[in-house]
Parts: C-alpha cells; structure tokens; sequence
C-alpha cells in the first residue's frame, strides 16, 4: 500500500515538473535559481560563469533547450532553444 502510494506520487510529480514550453512560460526575471530548479524538476548543466553571470542549460525530451542566465543566484536572462536553434549565439550575447 504505502509503496504503491510512494510511486503514484512520484509519478504525479514527474508529470508536473520538467523541461517543458509550458512550464518555461512560467518562469519570469528575479526568480531564484532555487524556484527554477523546482519548477524544472532537476539542476541545470552549467555552461559558464563569467563576471558575475551564471549560465545553466537543461534539455527537454524532444532535444529543445532552456538556457538562463542567472545573476546573484537571479534569473537574468532566459531563451527556450527549440531542437532546431543554434544557442552559441545567446550564450556569447549574455558573456559580453
């Protein structure tokens, strides 16, 4: 009983976190890297810090990628990457 319950849950949980267009739209400017990481569900890979910027990717199932730009642990800059965009543009963009 209580293990099935313990996957129903998880479950429940995967359905509503990941990398997905509809929770992108949720994120806005001045969120913490904190609340990012719930709504996504997991960490971010980092792609580099330069002056102060933290730059963290995480990919969908589908191959698209949600680069963010994170200032004093703060959404600065954010860009969702469908699979066919090239993101090396973005990220020099934010490194300047």
């Amino acid at each position: 009983g209580i293990v099935c319950l313990g996957a129903f849950v998880s479950g429940l949980l995967l359905l509503r976190n990941g990398v997905t267009k509809k929770n992108f739209s949720q994120l806005e400017k001045g969120m913490t890297r904190t609340e990012v990481e719930g709504i996504f569900g997991r960490q971010g890979e980092i792609l580099g810090s330069l002056k102060g910027k933290d730059i963290r990717c995480w990919q969908a199932n589908d191959g698209s990628l949600v680069n963010i730009c994170f200032l004093n642990d703060c959404i600065a800059e954010m860009k969702w990457n469908d699979s066919h965009e090239p993101i090396l543009g973005t990220i020099r963009h934010w490194l300047r």
